[in-house]
């Protein structure tokens, strides 16, 4: 056997080699990194809800860009900041690092039928959600995903964002129901006090609901002295 046969069969096996190490290495890297990440967080929503964007775009100081489908896309690529909320009716004046300060249509509906030039730099579509987490009620952001009152959401653990609905049901302490205000609202004892609590209808599976049960679950809205 020629050294060069024996020379390209050492060769091969060393790459052999390292490419076990290199699979090895990444398993070991995908068991670190589920070990050492975060665990996700959990929440009740209690209201879901949108800002219209025209209201977004007139706060002074906001973020914003040039839409893609704007007559003005050419003016800028760049971040800008609205510096004059009330320039004109429907229109903003915007802010550009290299390209100075233009005007800017928002999106009135009156206002050459609702043309509006901007969004949001950080891409914020105006929707979001109010949650419940550990008897905080805290307002973020809302997903594109559709998301309803009474849902489980998982929630980063450092953000508190939602990251997407979870396949659990909140579980708590048993309450009795003391009095129905809506069909929103209702009034329980729970642990010898007055509650305030918000209720929903439950989302059936595979368009049935379960024999004998309404669907419908309580969720604590805030404390009312008893």
């Amino acid at each position: 056997m020629s050294s060069n046969t024996v020379e390209r069969q050492e060769l091969e096996s060393l790459q052999q080699a390292l490419q076990q190490a290199k699979e090895a290495l990444m398993k070991q890297g995908e068991i670190i990194g589920r070990l050492t990440s975060r665990p996700f967080a959990y929440a009740t929503v209690v209201q879901v809800g949108s800002v219209s964007p025209h209201t977004l775009l007139t706060k002074k100081g906001a973020q914003v860009r040039i839409r893609p489908d704007s007559q003005y896309a050419g003016d800028s690529d760049e971040i800008g900041t609205v510096v004059n909320p009330k320039h004109d009716h429907g229109w903003v004046k915007v802010k550009f690092p290299s390209s100075g300060t233009e005007a800017y249509r928002v999106g009135l509906p009156d206002v050459e039928d609702g043309a509006c030039d901007l969004e949001l730099a950080d891409g914020t579509s105006g929707k979001y959600a109010v949650i419940s987490v550990e008897s905080q009620l805290l307002e973020v952001n809302a997903p594109e995903i559709n998301i309803e009152p009474g849902d489980t959401v998982k929630l980063n653990a450092e953000t508190m964002q939602i990251v997407g609905v979870a396949a659990v049901s909140a579980a708590g302490d048993v309450a009795v129901v003391q009095n129905v205000f809506d069909k929103t609202f209702c009034e329980v004892s729970y642990q010898g006090s007055v509650r305030v609590v918000f209720q929903r209808q439950a989302r059936r599976q595979g368009g049935k609901g379960r024999p004998g049960h309404s669907g419908r679950n309580c969720h604590r809205r805030h404390s009312q002295p008893g």
